[in-house]
Protein backbone atom coordinates (compact mmCIF):
# COMPACT_ATOMS: atom_id res chain seq x y z
CA UNK A 1 0.00 0.00 0.00
CA UNK A 2 2.63 2.27 0.38
CA UNK A 3 3.65 2.05 -3.43
CA UNK A 4 -0.09 4.06 -3.78
CA UNK A 5 1.10 7.64 -3.06
CA UNK A 6 4.59 6.91 -4.94
CA UNK A 7 2.38 6.07 -7.88
CA UNK A 8 0.05 9.17 -7.61
CA UNK A 9 2.75 11.41 -7.41
CA UNK A 10 4.99 9.94 -10.79
CA UNK A 11 1.80 10.59 -12.38
CA UNK A 12 1.19 13.69 -11.34
CA UNK A 13 4.87 14.40 -12.77
CA UNK A 14 4.20 12.90 -15.72
CA UNK A 15 0.98 15.20 -16.74
CA UNK A 16 3.24 18.15 -15.47
CA UNK A 17 5.99 16.94 -17.85
CA UNK A 18 3.61 16.59 -21.00
CA UNK A 19 1.74 19.58 -20.20
CA UNK A 20 5.44 21.51 -20.55
CA UNK A 21 6.59 19.49 -23.16
CA UNK A 22 3.16 20.76 -25.24
CA UNK A 23 4.00 24.63 -24.04
CA UNK A 24 7.40 24.49 -25.17
CA UNK A 25 5.68 22.90 -28.23
CA UNK A 26 3.59 25.35 -29.47
CA UNK A 27 5.74 28.43 -28.35
CA UNK A 28 8.29 26.91 -31.17
CA UNK A 29 6.32 25.74 -33.72
CA UNK A 30 7.32 28.35 -36.81
CA UNK A 31 4.38 30.91 -38.14
CA UNK A 32 2.81 30.97 -41.43
CA UNK A 33 4.17 32.89 -43.88
CA UNK A 34 3.51 36.71 -44.68
CA UNK A 35 1.67 36.32 -48.01
CA UNK A 36 2.23 40.03 -49.99
CA UNK A 37 0.46 40.94 -53.78
CA UNK A 38 2.67 42.65 -55.87
CA UNK A 39 1.26 44.05 -59.37
CA UNK A 40 3.28 46.75 -61.58
CA UNK A 41 1.89 49.27 -64.38
CA UNK A 42 4.39 50.37 -66.78
CA UNK A 43 3.89 53.62 -65.22
CA UNK A 44 7.09 52.86 -62.63
CA UNK A 45 4.49 52.15 -59.81
CA UNK A 46 4.86 49.28 -58.00
CA UNK A 47 2.11 48.18 -55.61
CA UNK A 48 2.61 45.94 -52.60
CA UNK A 49 -0.54 44.23 -50.48
CA UNK A 50 -0.77 42.34 -47.38
CA UNK A 51 -4.12 41.29 -46.10
CA UNK A 52 -5.57 43.29 -48.74
CA UNK A 53 -4.15 46.60 -47.46
CA UNK A 54 -1.36 48.80 -49.76
CA UNK A 55 1.91 48.60 -48.34
CA UNK A 56 4.31 51.00 -48.97
CA UNK A 57 8.03 49.32 -49.68
CA UNK A 58 9.82 51.74 -46.74
CA UNK A 59 7.12 50.07 -44.41
CA UNK A 60 7.77 46.83 -44.75
CA UNK A 61 10.37 46.56 -42.09
CA UNK A 62 8.35 47.48 -39.34
CA UNK A 63 5.44 45.15 -40.59
CA UNK A 64 7.49 42.18 -40.52
CA UNK A 65 9.23 43.31 -36.94
CA UNK A 66 5.29 43.27 -35.85
CA UNK A 67 5.00 39.73 -37.58
CA UNK A 68 8.13 38.31 -35.90
CA UNK A 69 8.10 35.74 -38.92
CA UNK A 70 10.87 34.08 -40.89
CA UNK A 71 9.42 33.84 -44.35
CA UNK A 72 7.08 35.35 -46.93
CA UNK A 73 5.33 34.59 -49.97
CA UNK A 74 4.93 36.77 -52.57
CA UNK A 75 1.94 36.17 -55.16
CA UNK A 76 3.05 38.40 -58.52
CA UNK A 77 0.70 37.72 -62.24
CA UNK A 78 2.90 36.88 -65.04
CA UNK A 79 3.16 40.89 -66.54
CA UNK A 80 4.23 42.03 -63.16
CA UNK A 81 7.92 44.05 -63.68
CA UNK A 82 10.87 42.20 -62.37
CA UNK A 83 11.90 45.48 -60.41
CA UNK A 84 8.95 45.37 -58.90
CA UNK A 85 9.14 41.98 -57.77
CA UNK A 86 12.80 42.43 -56.81
CA UNK A 87 11.86 45.41 -54.77
CA UNK A 88 9.97 43.41 -52.37
CA UNK A 89 12.68 40.62 -52.39
CA UNK A 90 15.24 43.08 -51.34
CA UNK A 91 13.02 44.69 -49.00
CA UNK A 92 11.65 41.68 -46.87
CA UNK A 93 15.40 39.69 -46.63
CA UNK A 94 16.70 43.33 -45.63
CA UNK A 95 14.16 43.14 -42.82
CA UNK A 96 15.41 39.77 -41.66
CA UNK A 97 13.21 37.42 -43.78
CA UNK A 98 15.16 34.38 -44.09
CA UNK A 99 12.91 32.16 -46.69
CA UNK A 100 11.18 34.42 -49.54
CA UNK A 101 8.87 31.51 -51.85
CA UNK A 102 7.91 34.01 -55.13
CA UNK A 103 4.62 32.50 -57.08
CA UNK A 104 3.84 34.03 -60.19
CA UNK A 105 0.34 33.46 -61.47
CA UNK A 106 0.14 30.90 -58.61
CA UNK A 107 2.84 28.89 -59.50
CA UNK A 108 5.91 28.80 -57.73
CA UNK A 109 9.45 30.21 -59.74
CA UNK A 110 11.98 27.03 -60.31
CA UNK A 111 15.42 27.13 -58.69
CA UNK A 112 18.43 28.23 -60.57
CA UNK A 113 20.48 25.64 -61.40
Amino acid sequence: MSDAPENSRQQVMIRRLALLTAAFAASCSPKPPMIFSVSGESSDVCTFTHNSHVVLAKDIPALTQQWDGKSAVIAAAGNTPYRCIGAIVFNLQRSGVRKVIVTVDGKPLPKAP
